[in-house]
């Protein structure tokens, strides 16, 4: 019906900016890491600071950037739903839970621990951008899987499956907030 459009579409949301946010930072790692090295600026600071440093220096900025793009997204989500009121037909009684925001930024740095760190080893190994994208996908796999899953579970949010994928830590940061946006998720679980 046009009253629930948004209901619908909501948990689907919110698994899409997950996935994106946890997506784009780690592509630009890749980028920055092998374009420091093709460009010898590696060399020059390997003079000042330990590699250790580097890599963590690089995945904390990112990790960074990617947080405050995720909580923009959020934002403009919160206040579409907020304020987009007739519009847009959502309805009155429709609101996105603060919790929900809060707990879709503490995944996101989850996640981003994980694929970060993994996206930073690839970068620092492959001499050029080419050669990352077949093992940028194997890394990926599992990301891509739960949004696939979850963009599909989203009427049973407690299935096995569903369950199964949000606490699986490679899975987790985008099936656990397609699950709390769908359904009410035990705390022990989150």
């Amino acid at each position: 019906t046009e009253e629930s459009w948004i209901t619908e579409m909501f948990p689907l949301l919110m698994v899409l900016i997950l996935y994106m946010a946890l997506i784009m930072p780690g592509s630009i790692l890749i980028n920055a890491l092998i374009d420091e090295k093709k460009n010898r600026v590696m060399e020059v600071l390997m003079t000042s600071v330990s590699p250790a440093q580097m890599v963590t220096g690089k995945v904390a900025a990112l990790g960074l950037l990617g947080l405050v793009m995720t909580a923009l997204w959020l934002g403009v989500l919160w206040a579409v739903a907020r304020f987009g009121g007739q519009a847009l037909s959502i309805p009155a009684g429709f609101s996105i839970p603060t919790g929900l925001l809060a707990w879709a930024l503490i995944y996101f740095l989850g996640g981003y621990a994980i694929y970060g760190s993994q996206f930073a080893g690839i970068g620092a190994l492959a001499p050029d951008v080419n050669q990352t994208k077949s093992v940028t996908w194997i890394v990926m796999l599992p990301i891509i899987v739960a949004y696939t899953f979850m963009a599909v579970s989203f009427d049973n949010p407690n299935s096995p499956l569903a369950v199964a994928l949000s606490l699986f830590p490679l899975t987790s940061s985008v099936a656990m907030i397609g699950r709390m946006a769908s359904t009410e998720v035990p705390l022990w679980q989150a």
